[in-house]
């Protein structure tokens, strides 16, 4: 599994407003429990749809949600490939 730059720099960033807004250790945390179910999709083997929104589809990125978020990927050359992770709510 591989999460490119610009979906593991969205992953820390709201890891890090997560956790100004909570107590210590809670963007840790969220980030940890989004990981793990990155990670257990990744693994499951499922293939997933092609993403329904048109900027993520053209690049061929299949998507699954994580609570309200979007994980757009691909898979190559059997290695699940993590390109975004974006708030469901910017996708209308």
């Amino acid at each position: 599994m591989l999460i490119k730059k610009r979906a593991w720099n969205a992953i820390s960033r709201t890891a890090a407003w997560v956790e100004s807004k909570n107590t210590a250790g809670s963007g840790q945390r969220w980030a940890d429990r989004i990981y793990n179910e990155i990670e257990t999709n990744a693994f499951s083997k499922t293939l997933f749809a092609i993403c329904n929104n048109a900027s993520l589809a053209r690049f061929g990125y299949r998507c699954f949600h994580v609570n309200d978020w979007v994980v757009a990927h691909k898979v190559v050359r059997n290695t699940f490939i993590v390109y975004r992770f974006i708030h469901g709510s910017r996708l209308h």
